[in-house]
């Protein structure tokens, strides 16, 4: 396991099957009865996973559900990452409403059963929007949205 939260936060998502992670526990208690420490394992679980989470999408994760009530949450970048942060904000109960972009390619076809669109097509629906950054170009992209004034999460 890596020392650091920020090498965690990728091993987590990366290496860790999603059925293997911790927003899988069913919060029965029983495992929290066994244990000759007393630790409360349920609520250890989604520490670990809250903490993986922060890690990787760079914002705490315990405040995405609410930022994200009621927006369309859009991943700018479809690539790794984008797959990644879909995964990470699906554990959060976060429903993602598109991905977006740049390449127009790939624009009005669909990944992971989820729409690309345009940065136009963003822009179009900013107003109810939270944006996450999802690619390794997130400078130039931060630098994009703010000309258009969007509002990034991460």
């Amino acid at each position: 396991m890596p020392s650091d939260q920020g090498n965690f936060g990728y091993y987590y998502f990366d290496f860790v099957p999603p059925d293997k992670q911790a927003y899988n526990c069913i919060k029965c208690g029983a495992c929290k009865l066994r244990c000759p420490q007393g630790i409360d394992i349920p609520v250890e679980l989604m520490r670990v996973h809250t903490v993986a989470a922060i890690a990787r999408l760079g914002v705490d994760a315990t405040i995405i559900p609410k930022q994200c009530e009621n927006k369309k949450v859009v991943l700018f970048g479809s690539g790794a990452l984008g797959k990644s942060c879909l995964k990470i904000l699906s554990s959060l109960g976060v429903d993602v409403y598109a991905y977006c972009d740049n390449n127009e390619k790939i624009w009005n076809t669909f990944l992971d059963g989820i729409r690309i669109i345009s940065p136009t097509d963003l822009e179009k629906i900013k107003n109810n929007t939270v944006v996450f950054i999802s690619s390794t170009y997130y400078e130039a992209i931060a630098e994009q949205l703010c000309s258009m004034n969007i509002v990034v999460l991460n």
